[in-house]
């Protein structure tokens, strides 16, 4: 469909129509764009040629420091004592016989292509899908018919896909949006504090600097990435021991991604299991301490972190490795 459209496009500016091109994913400028101009945090930056430049010295210019900077190497630190979190015979429509331990400050990444299980796998371990097999928290079983609530009171919190559709209350506050899981779980009075609810956003706002005018306004009034920080901070506020995140970039810029990046392995510093449900394999190799790669709704390889690498992980999602054995 992108190329169908680039495709247009470019018949179009053969006839004379001119287009400005506004996003943030460098592969689509790089192919379809000629000159560039940055912006960033509502400033003029730069403006050029495509072909006077390389994608990470834009990047640099939009996320405002270099590179270079951005370490994400505090891998498997995590303590393999403590399991927080245990999938055993894990199955629904969608995937079938799933089987791991997360441990307390350790991220693992599930990835696969569309279709692998991966968005069902992440509903199920938050209690909005059915499932058979049994998930412990912290050494105790989930009842089957556990829902969502139940899961949020037991401490995990789901970061979910598609954010504006899944993620927030497109007609509450931003005050609002940061105390919704808090006031679900944690709150023992009978009425709102406001003064509790400023206390919650400013402390969340400090801790991961979301760029905000007045909380009070509704939350679409926020970009994709401090929208997506408001939704870990509702999380952070209801003390959620193990965190899901499904495809946690979608639709955020490149800052605001290096951004998340960082708050996920400092989310795994402070001892909270995390698991990222991924099919960027850039992401993957980020942050994750061990991956699942799933092709047609089962386990086709667990990569620990030194075997990541991006050739294999394709390898075994599009599920090569089961035609090869058929063939033989």
């Amino acid at each position: 469909e992108i190329e169908n459209l680039f495709n247009i496009m470019r018949q179009l500016s053969e006839e004379g129509v001119s287009f400005i091109f506004i996003s943030h994913k460098m592969p689509e400028l790089f192919e379809i764009c000629k000159t560039y101009f940055i912006m960033r945090d509502g400033n003029y930056v730069s403006q050029g040629n495509f072909k006077d430049i390389v994608e990470s010295e834009i990047t640099e210019m939009m996320i405002g420091h270099n590179l270079a900077e951005d370490s994400f190497d505090n891998k498997e630190n995590y303590s393999k004592d403590k399991v927080v979190l245990s999938v055993k015979n894990f199955s629904s429509e969608l995937f079938h016989d799933i089987n791991f331990e997360l441990h307390s400050g350790e991220i693992i990444a599930i990835t696969g292509l569309q279709g692998s299980g991966r968005e069902a796998i992440a509903d199920a371990l938050f209690g909005a899908e059915k499932y058979t097999g049994i998930i412990e928290i912290d050494g105790q079983a989930m009842k089957k018919d556990s829902k969502i609530i139940n899961f949020m009171k037991r401490g995990v919190a789901l970061v979910p896909r598609m954010r504006k559709e899944r993620g927030i209350f497109n007609d509450l506050s931003i005050y609002d949006n940061m105390s919704m899981a808090f006031i679900n779980t944690k709150l023992k009075k009978l009425l709102i504090s406001d003064k509790d609810e400023s206390e919650r956003f400013v402390r969340q706002q400090a801790a991961m600097k979301i760029k905000v005018g007045n909380p009070n306004n509704p939350i679409t009034s926020l970009s994709g990435g401090n929208q997506q920080k408001v939704i870990l901070g509702r999380w952070l506020e209801a003390d959620a021991g193990i965190m899901l995140f499904d495809n946690p970039t979608q639709g955020i810029d490149v800052g605001a991604k290096f951004e998340i990046y960082h708050l996920i392995l400092e989310l795994a510093k402070q001892g909270k299991g995390i698991i990222v449900f991924s099919a960027e394999f850039p992401e993957i190799y980020k942050v994750a301490d061990r991956c699942l790669v799933l092709y047609k709704g089962e386990v086709m390889k667990e990569m620990n972190r030194d075997e990541l690498n991006e050739k294999d992980v394709m390898m075994y999602s599009t599920g090569i490795n089961t035609e090869v054995r058929a063939d033989v």
